[in-house]
């Protein structure tokens, strides 16, 4: 493996920097600020950025953007230290977290946003740095991002016939190349060469590669940490699919249809702000996530189910839309502040068959009305899709034993 350089110079007072030294005044910032401070907001060791995301999304206008350089930064997070490390010459644990906070999603951009100008990035990220420090932390973030710019050779080109160990995958056949190695050899070091790529666990690249060839690892891997679509669950009780696009299509988004009434939009921006979001008509949903109910297969009789990981309530409401709104539907979930949003969701869409409970309330709801005729139990994801980090791993693996342990119970 390529060696990474130390630092040329002694950044340790950055440690020492303080936030809030000073502060903005301006009550609507740029997608740029508003990521940065969720970025400085999150904690994944608590398992959701919710509270930070929606902090910062409340300060900006330009939401989709804010949106996907947190997601970005947070997805590629151990790619970025490396390349902060090496071409930036300072390991991150040597800076503060409000500078990073500053300096790796200008890192993301400067690699997996070729169509972002370069010096725009730089420039604010060096003024965000003015705002919150002094003269030192802006010549910093400024040396660091201005280092790794120079070393960029091409933002974007064709993965042909080009040093792997120089360049950053961010298409299937494209990426951002630079001008010398430093990631580890495919061939002598493949896990930790597919681990600091996608910026995956060890663990589990290592569990792939005893299943499947490195090519194929490569590409599931690469798929793992693709950026997320967004797509449409048309609710069917409020609406119909081709109504729907041709409201979309009249306000100048760009839209398909897919099977299964989803529809996917491109560069929608605010989806709150899409026309029959308020109207109840559609909810956000992945494709995959879209194909869990379906599966769960309910009827539409006089049944009752119960949704024991309810929050945000994207499949309980799928559940409700399904059965024509005619069943019972208990919605819980162990994080009780989450419930709000199930709630929230459910008064949006219209619907009146969803009754929403604590969830200590659960076995009291049993004792008095018997057995639910089904469960639907989408566990809280182990975090293989989107890896924020490995702290979010273990949360989670934590709070599937406790949901398993009561279920046993």
């Amino acid at each position: 493996m390529v060696g990474i350089p130390g630092p040329a110079t002694d950044f340790s007072p950055l440690r020492k920097f303080k936030p809030g030294m000073r502060t903005s005044n301006i009550s609507t910032h740029s997608a740029r600020t508003a990521a940065s401070e969720v970025l400085y907001l999150t904690d994944p060791s608590k398992g959701s950025i919710s509270s930070g995301l929606n902090q910062g999304l409340a300060k900006t206008s330009e939401k989709q953007k804010c949106l996907d350089l947190v997601y970005g930064t947070l997805r590629n997070g151990r790619l970025i230290n490396t390349i902060i490390a090496h071409f930036g010459r300072c390991p991150v644990r040597r800076i503060s977290k409000r500078l990073l906070s500053i300096v790796r999603p200008a890192v993301y951009e400067l690699v997996f946003c070729p169509d972002a100008p370069d010096y725009a990035v730089v420039n604010e990220a060096v003024n965000s740095a003015r705002r919150y420090g002094g003269r030192k932390s802006t010549g910093f973030v400024n040396a660091v991002l201005r280092s790794i710019e120079r070393h960029i050779k091409v933002r974007q080109t064709k993965i042909i016939d080009v040093d792997t160990q120089a360049v950053v995958r961010v298409g299937t056949d494209t990426g951002c190349l630079f001008d010398q190695p430093f990631l580890p050899h495919p061939q002598t070091e493949n896990a930790e060469y597919l681990s600091q790529s996608f910026s995956l666990p060890p663990w589990m690249i290592n569990k792939w590669l005893a299943e499947f060839s490195m090519e194929d690892t490569m590409e599931v891997a690469q798929a793992g940490n693709r950026r997320p679509g967004i797509y449409l669950r048309v609710n069917l009780l409020n609406c119909q699919q081709a109504a729907l696009l041709d409201e979309l299509r009249e306000h100048k988004i760009q839209c398909e249809s897919l099977e299964a009434n989803m529809i996917r939009v491109h560069g929608a921006g605010d989806v709150t702000g899409l026309p029959g979001f308020r109207q109840g008509q559609f909810t956000v949903q992945d494709l995959c996530a879209a194909g869990v109910v379906p599966t769960f297969a309910p009827q539409k009789n006089e049944a009752v189910f119960l949704d024991l990981c309810a929050a945000p309530g994207t499949k309980t409401t799928h559940l409700a839309e399904v059965t024509g709104d005619r069943t019972t539907i208990v919605a819980t979930d162990i994080q009780a502040e989450r419930l709000a949003n199930v709630r929230d969701n459910i008064h949006r869409l219209g619907l009146r068959s969803v009754r929403v409970l604590d969830y200590d309330k659960v076995q009291d709801y049993v004792q008095q009305h018997g057995l639910f005729d089904g469960v639907l139990l989408d566990v809280p994801c182990s975090g293989l899709i989107c890896q924020f980090s490995l702290y979010f791993l273990q949360y989670h693996q934590l709070l599937c034993d406790t949901l398993l342990s009561t279920l046993h119970a």
